[in-house]
């Protein structure tokens, strides 16, 4: 069986102790220091994007198939949907999906956020 944290038991519907996540590195705990970043340019909106290595990737596509899972709320998922409230919240900013001002790609490899003025 695989060692993961709490949060990726629940996002893939498994029972479990959480442990140190092989899956995730138990990057939902680091949320709030890989938040922990200014940006001063002037902005409106802003969107998200997250970079996830490729062996992060293929080891979650193998736990579901290996456990006959739905795949469908996936790390990255669920990364996209945390960071954007969180950045929600903490810019007072509106989430743009289609042609945001700027995109803060989160690099979890580097674990640094990285903003792509789009302007």
């Amino acid at each position: 069986m695989y060692k993961l944290c709490g949060s990726c038991l629940k996002r893939l519907g498994l029972q479990g102790k959480p442990e140190k996540c092989e899956l995730c590195g138990n990057i939902f705990e680091k949320i709030d220091v890989l938040l922990d970043f200014t940006y001063d340019a002037e902005f409106f909106n802003f969107n998200v994007g997250v970079k996830l290595d490729p062996e992060t990737l293929e080891k979650e596509k193998k736990i579901i198939e290996e456990l006959n899972l739905s795949g469908e709320k996936t790390l990255k998922r669920e990364l996209l949907s945390v960071l954007r409230k969180k950045l929600k919240e903490k810019f007072n900013k509106e989430i743009e999906m289609e042609d945001p001002d700027v995109i803060f790609i989160f690099d979890l490899k580097k674990f640094k956020v990285i903003p792509e003025n789009n302007s």
